[in-house]
């Protein structure tokens, strides 16, 4: 089976290849997109995480684009874009699982993680696109964008960007943008949710019931937006190096691949997520809300005061 990233980050997509060789051995195939300037980087630095077939494909040469042409683009537009000359361009697998180069598996993933028993592939979902709650970056308005297609075209509109790897096949994925363009979507759009959106219309036998995303660490921080639907359970990571740093949630815990690291870092996670729930930020967090700024602790510090008076009042005041 073959595993297609996108890479511009040599370290991280070793971490990564490190864990899916513990995790999942039945990827037997890695195909790489990335700027052609770090192919060297990234050879050497996936030549220690994996030892079975891998290609490098530049970004340049199968988009036909300047390396200028594409940093120009905003990250959403330039993913959709690679992924998009990738698949049409011949180069994946006819079956093949997306990925992204800080999607980790921490823990056994079998096939039938992803697709059901007759071999159908299994969307995983995270959102319902109509209530999606951000419009300021650029995935948030491909989000939007996506909803839009998904609504002219009589679809449902469940959001699979789940930041986790899902099985996909070629011809399929055609049919999908054919779709999509016919709609003038253009690449600013969500190419998860198209394909598990989509798909079910263009090939209606070939997808199984979709289920909830399995996902740590998505979104980056908890309550940095509000779940519509929790992880069915967790098996992947959306890899953050900042959490790894200092500050970070999981600083100082073991690589995924070491022996319980994995359950460490949904302890680190429940345990934040808890925290926040409270308005309680740990004054070492490098977090979203209170990073530098100590007018921004000052302003949390009255809200959880409110906040407890609120829960006090509650308790005390008779009904």
């Amino acid at each position: 089976m073959q595993i297609v990233y996108l890479s511009n980050r040599p370290a991280v997509l070793a971490g990564t290849l490190r864990a899916v060789a513990a995790h999942m051995p039945w990827i037997d195939d890695v195909l790489v997109c990335a700027p052609k300037a770090s192919h060297q980087d990234i050879e050497v630095a996936a030549a220690v995480a994996w030892s079975s077939s891998l290609r490098l494909v530049a970004d340049e040469e199968i988009t036909d684009r300047s390396t200028s042409d594409l940093v120009a683009m905003d990250h959403a537009t330039r993913n959709v874009t690679l992924r998009r000359a990738l698949v049409s361009g011949g180069h994946t697998a006819e079956r093949f699982v997306l990925s992204d180069d800080d999607y980790r598996p921490l823990t056994s993933i079998q096939l039938s993680d992803m697709a059901d028993e007759a071999g159908r592939p299994i969307g995983r979902f995270f959102y319902d696109l109509a209530e999606w709650p951000g419009d300021i970056t650029a995935y948030d308005r491909a989000q939007i964008r996506t909803l839009g297609v998904l609504r002219l075209c009589g679809a449902p509109t469940l959001g699979y960007g789940s930041h986790m790897p899902q099985l996909m096949e070629r011809d399929v994925w055609l049919q999908v943008f054919e779709r999509s363009d016919s709609v003038s979507a253009g690449n600013l759009v969500d190419e998860w949710t198209l394909y598990f959106g989509l798909g079910p219309l263009v090939a209606p036998d070939r997808f199984a019931e979709p289920r909830p995303f399995t996902t740590l660490a998505w979104p980056q921080w908890p309550h940095q937006w509000p779940h519509w639907v929790r992880p069915e359970s967790i098996r992947f990571e959306n890899h953050h190096p900042e959490h790894e740093a200092e500050g970070g949630l999981f600083e100082g815990l073991p690589a995924v691949t070491e022996p319980g690291a994995a359950l460490e870092r949904i302890v680190r996670w429940r345990e934040a997520e808890v925290a926040i729930g409270d308005l309680r930020f740990d004054a070492a967090w490098s977090d979203p809300w209170t990073k530098g700024q100590k007018h921004r602790r000052s302003a949390v510090a009255a809200l959880r005061a409110a906040k407890k008076l609120r829960k006090y009042t509650a308790l005390t005041t008779d009904p």
